[in-house]
């Protein structure tokens, strides 16, 4: 196997236009690690906000990004307990001491690889893991259980998407905010009741997250529904503080305070806060 591997090296902080594609050398797994051969790859907000500058100080060296990857085994370290040929999903890398996927080959905790399921594609298997991990978390946290009743605060984006299907799976019963008749369409196909869809006053995706929580919790209340669980999955909500979520939470007088999730999208090995 060759010693280098080609990557889109982003050469400096900004637009896309940072980019290069570059031979570089192919790392080596370690012990507990596994060398991937990657075949698709997943765009999320955080490769974004690093490519920009916006989270400098998160970016690896070199600054190989993308946190999402699928792909077949290809080395194994020791101790780990894949073995070369299986077909893996990660989020593993794209931030500061953990190159990402955008290169031929990428090295990962194995700890962090999951199988890919059977029948789905590359890019699917590629699109899942930090959305995945977020949405689960985040129900996980919130404790949501079968006979809930939840909300999903923007429904139809990538994390909002997995955690109206998660909630359902776990036998709760789920709203969704949305901006558009098209997004209540596809909340409407994953399982969520009749979405809430925003005043054409507050449609524009800037608009306050509180404003909006309370027209959605005035809409439910008119319709006899009691939330039991209110899941704040987006990173760059203002309710990433303590004073916003305490106002969230004085929204669901009715919903207790670990109810009330806010978790910011990052690779697993950070902590959610």
């Amino acid at each position: 196997m060759n010693q280098t591997m080609r990557a889109m090296v982003a050469t400096g902080f900004g637009g896309p236009e940072v980019f290069e594609l570059k031979q570089i050398p192919r790392p080596v797994p370690g012990p507990g690690q596994v060398l991937i051969r990657v075949r698709a790859s997943s765009v999320n907000p955080i490769d974004t906000k690093i490519r920009r500058g916006a989270l400098a100080a998160l970016a690896p060296d070199p600054m190989v990004l993308g946190c999402d990857a699928a792909g077949e085994v290809v080395a194994s370290g020791p101790g780990s307990p894949w073995q070369p040929g299986d077909r893996v999903m990660a989020c593993g890398g794209g931030v500061i001491g953990y190159p990402g996927a955008l290169a031929e080959y990428q090295v990962i905790d194995a700890t962090l690889c999951a199988p890919c399921p059977a029948g789905l594609n590359w890019e699917t298997c590629a699109a899942l893991p930090l959305v995945g991990l977020t949405a689960d978390e985040g129900l996980t946290r919130a404790n949501v259980h079968a006979g809930q009743r939840v909300l999903v605060h923007a429904g139809t984006g990538g994390v909002g998407q997995m955690a109206i299907q998660l909630a359902k799976q776990r036998g709760a019963k789920v709203w969704a905010t949305v901006s558009t008749p098209e997004k209540a369409a596809i909340a409407r196909e994953l399982g969520a009741e009749v979405p809430f869809l925003r005043p054409s006053e507050l449609a524009d995706d800037a608009a306050p997250m509180l404003v909006v929580l309370m027209h959605a919790l005035e809409w439910l209340e008119s319709k006899g529904v009691a939330v039991e669980a209110l899941v704040l999955l987006q990173p760059t909500s203002p309710l990433r503080t303590s004073r916003h979520v305490e106002e969230a939470i004085a929204l669901f007088r009715s919903v207790p305070a670990s109810s009330v999730v806010s978790v910011v999208k990052v690779p697993h090995h950070f902590n959610p806060v």
